[in-house]
């Protein structure tokens, strides 16, 4: 399953930016394209890893509870 890489901004719909088929360079660009983002820009860059752009899509707007604080992080 290949790796999609979107940005986000705001309410406006994710755009898909590319598509890489190895974590690693997919890591890479997610990083460069971070680092180009100017300072207090609201955009964001995701990677989804999924079956398809549909269902990439459909992973960036799941909400995920997030995960219980451990007794060592706090």
């Amino acid at each position: 399953m290949p790796y999609f890489v979107f940005t986000l901004s705001g309410a406006a719909k994710p755009q898909h930016i590319e598509t890489f088929d190895a974590f690693k360079d997919a890591m890479r660009f997610c990083r460069q394209q971070r680092a180009e983002i100017p300072q207090g820009e609201p955009r964001e860059v995701k990677m989804v890893f999924a079956g398809d752009i549909t269902a990439a899509r459909r992973l960036l707007g799941v909400k995920r509870k997030p995960s219980p604080l451990e007794e060592w992080e706090a």
